[in-house]
């Protein structure tokens, strides 16, 4: 959606909608895909008996919020309110795996591992192939066949790249179940 927010937009509210919302929709996606990683430390955090933690973190952060987006969207109206709400989830994110990692006394170093770093580089080749299809001169099916094309070496790198046997095996279970 990040990058192809326009076509869909134009194909489900029309031409004039999608000239005044696709960059809403493009920095809403990104604050949905920084929002979804916020879900592990906050999990991680209830799990180990700290659920107080997002509540205060929430109440610091309303302040925050409310007056960045009064002040985002006196100014740049519907893309400053997506902005703002993208700020906070990324800032809740930072808070929430700060925390998680100081409580379970987790390095950062950990973190941005082997499996982190093979990940980011999938995603970045990802997003680069996007990023040259988005400048693509060409028409809506050509770039239709090539993301999908696109996709499908994203999936068989991170097969191959960046999962584990575990992960693997997990998956491959889950399909039987499916079947």
């Amino acid at each position: 959606l990040a990058f192809f927010a326009r076509p869909p937009l134009t194909l489900w509210l029309g031409m004039e909608f999608a000239e005044k919302g696709t960059l809403v929709l493009q920095i809403l996606a990104i604050g949905v895909l920084i929002n979804s990683l916020a879900h592990v430390p906050s999990t991680v955090l209830q799990g180990i008996g700290r659920p107080d933690l997002t509540a205060k973190f929430h109440v610091i952060e309303l302040p925050i919020h409310i007056g960045l987006t009064w002040f985002l969207v006196t100014r740049y109206g519907l893309p400053g309110a997506a902005l703002a709400w993208s700020t906070w989830v990324s800032l809740d994110f930072l808070l929430l795996i700060t925390a998680a990692c100081w409580i379970t006394r987790t390095p950062a170093r950990v973190l941005a591992g082997r499996d982190l770093r093979r990940s980011v580089a999938t995603l970045i080749a990802l997003a680069g192939g996007l990023v040259l299809l988005w400048a693509w001169p060409h028409v809506l099916m050509a770039k239709a066949v090539f993301t999908l094309f696109l996709s499908s070496g994203f999936l068989v790198t991170s097969w191959y790249y960046v999962l584990n046997l575990e992960e693997k095996w997990q998956i491959r279970r889950w399909l039987k179940q499916a079947e």
